[in-house]
């Protein structure tokens, strides 16, 4: 059974045998096509936000299969078709965001540091330049054999090489790759099925070229009705609309991230395996189900968006496919009765046993008990109710002091400061310390009674504005607590909210991908 974790690149063998990795670190392998799954390695107790994830692998000539992502510097290697797998050092330790095997061949890259390089099946590994870096960092590349290639870089930069890696030419893309503003990521995704015949995916849609590069034009990807024409090794298969035009079998599918599966072809869409047949459409196979073969109850059923949830006495159950098939969740803590039960997004759930709150980050495959009044307010509004708000403080006090401490941590260090607020009724105070790392000089204000409102007003708006998971997977750690206490009903009262947050931030390629209170609230003093 697969558990809920976000899905790596799936490799295939042959028709039947195949794997696909995760993001807690495990591997999984089909020995029918993808109809059952078995995990094969024993995983460590983590953090979940140490982030040891692994995203990306490739099939060697010689039959091992290699996977990587954020490990450090190392990849997982199996000659055994998993039975048994070993470290592989590697000249990088960036987070690998690419692989791709060639015959003998392997190329991977990253967040930072070089290309890196195997002509032995992966036995090991040096490093090659590369013109992308830690800014315009490899999101994606392609190989056709050990010498010609092609490196993309997010911020829209394309390179290619004729030996290696020795020297790099850059491609001209299509003005849409070029960034309207700093940070701006406009490239995900190169494909060469051959020297001539290419593709590149972004923000702006899907473009490829007929003559190596010197020319491209924007195609539509077909979503339905489509049938595999060739596969030609890992992510390199053309598909072709039902119509028969010429023009249109030369297309390969970068959405569902396609590889070879035999005849066929099978790629991750969300938490299902995607399968793409010689002769017609897609196939959807469930990539997990109940261990236990039960079902939710009918009076617990919940619609939210795409994602249907359900429990019993014991077990919670989620649906991506309208409940034609259903994942079990992990239990409570102790083998707790569930008595609430809600997704509030994609990957946060929250669940209610007795007197006890808890709640999962990735999609109940681990919980945890909560006692923050935010959980409470979140778990209370998903299922229509009303709750009490948690900081009232800064809605209804006539009076009061916060005191907001606020940071991120990251790969290379990180940071945290602390803003303080003092309120009255004719007014208050704002203060933040100098904040080296930002180059921000200290911050001093007196704000008039309606100054006040509308600040926390806006405190009020960013705690506890619902969040929304987002798709994309950082490093980073945003936290933030709120600490207030005011006069509220001539009564003293002290209100405390701590959040965190792994998400990258509020845009990425130019388009909102979801809201974490943690970087809102980061975000929010740095606009002051």
């Amino acid at each position: 059974e697969l558990e809920h974790c976000r899905l790596g690149e799936p490799v295939f063998k042959s028709d039947t045998l195949g794997f696909i990795p995760d993001a807690c670190g495990q591997v999984f392998v089909t020995k029918d096509g993808g109809l059952s799954w078995a995990p094969t390695r024993s995983k460590e107790k983590r953090d979940p936000l140490s982030m040891r994830t692994l995203d990306v692998g490739g099939s060697f000539a010689d039959g091992s299969v290699m996977f990587g992502g954020y490990l450090g510097s190392k990849l997982l290697r199996t000659v055994d078709d998993g039975v048994t797998w070993t470290e592989v050092s590697i000249p990088s330790s960036a987070w690998l965001y690419a692989m791709v095997a060639r015959g003998v061949h392997g190329w991977a890259c990253g967040s930072s540091g070089p290309l890196i390089h195997s002509a032995d099946s992966g036995r090991t590994w040096a490093a090659v330049k590369v013109p992308t870096n830690s800014d315009e960092r490899c999101i994606s590349l392609d190989f056709l054999d050990g010498k010609r290639g092609w490196v993309a870089g997010w911020y829209g930069s394309l390179w290619s090489t004729e030996n290696g890696g020795d020297s790099w030419t850059k491609v001209p893309l299509p003005p849409e790759f070029t960034p309207s503003e700093p940070n701006q990521r406009t490239l995900s995704r190169v494909v060469f099925v051959s020297e001539t015949l290419g593709f590149v995916q972004g923000n702006k849609g899907t473009y490829r070229t007929r003559d190596g590069g010197a020319t491209w034009e924007r195609i539509v990807v077909p979503e339905k009705a489509t049938r595999v024409m060739a596969t030609l090794g890992a992510h390199r298969v053309l598909i072709s609309q039902s119509t028969g035009k010429a023009a249109d079998q030369q297309l390969v599918d970068l959405s569902q991230v396609l590889v070879p599966r035999g005849r066929g072809a099978v790629g991750v869409s969300e938490e299902r395996v995607v399968s793409l047949s010689p002769n017609g459409p897609r196939r959807v196979l469930a990539v997990c189900g109940p261990a236990s073969g039960e079902q939710p109850r009918m009076d617990t059923m919940r619609v939210s968006g795409a994602i249907r949830s359900g429990f019993n006495t014991r077990r919670a159950f989620l649906s991506f496919d309208d409940a034609e098939t259903w994942r079990e969740t992990s239990p409570l803590p102790g083998e707790l009765v569930f008595e609430q039960f809600v997704m509030v997004d994609r990957e946060r759930a929250l669940a209610k046993s007795a007197r006890q709150h808890f709640r999962s980050d990735d999609a109940g495959r681990t919980w945890r008990e909560t006692t923050s009044p935010l959980d409470v307010m979140d778990l209370a509004k998903a299922l229509g109710g009303s709750a009490e708000d948690p900081l009232s403080c800064l809605s209804s006090g006539t009076s009061g002091k916060i005191t907001l401490t606020f940071g991120v941590q990251g790969c290379f260090g990180g940071d945290s400061n602390e803003l303080t607020l003092t309120w009255g009724a004719t007014g208050g105070e704002l203060a933040v310390p100098a904040d080296g790392l930002r180059e921000r000089a200290a911050t001093r204000k007196h704000l008039s009674a309606s100054e006040v409102r509308a600040l926390l007003g806006e405190l009020h708006e960013r705690a506890t504005r619902p969040e929304e998971a987002s798709r994309c997977t950082s490093t980073n750690v945003f936290n933030a607590t709120l600490d207030v206490t005011c006069a509220l009903a001539a009564k003293e009262q002290r209100q405390t909210v701590t959040v965190e947050s792994s998400d990258c931030g509020s845009t990425r390629q130019g388009s909102p991908v979801g809201y974490a209170r943690a970087v809102g609230l980061n975000q929010w003093v740095l606009g002051l």
